[in-house]
């Protein structure tokens, strides 16, 4: 059975407009990686070297969060 906190936790209402105010800066930068993701000429033959040339490709924004996440990525890749 559920407890007070969790029911509580669960029909807490949000207001949708304040959310869509933290996310917009996520919203577009997200758009910008896809179209420049779009925009990559892959040249390698599998999908893993696909990947690790699109993690190289793309122009990332010069953020500590996307400077994690394209090492990341590249970490990833060379596991496999």
């Amino acid at each position: 059975m559920p407890s007070i906190l969790t029911l509580k936790m669960m029909f807490k209402a949000s207001d949708p407009f304040k959310n869509l105010q933290k996310e917009a800066s996520g919203i577009e930068k997200n758009e910008v990686i896809w179209q420049q993701a779009e925009s990559v000429k892959l040249t390698k033959q599998t999908a893993l070297e696909c990947y690790k040339e699109l993690a190289e490709k793309i122009e990332f924004p010069d953020e500590l969060y996307f400077t994690k996440l394209k090492k990341a990525m590249l970490v990833w890749a060379s596991l496999f």
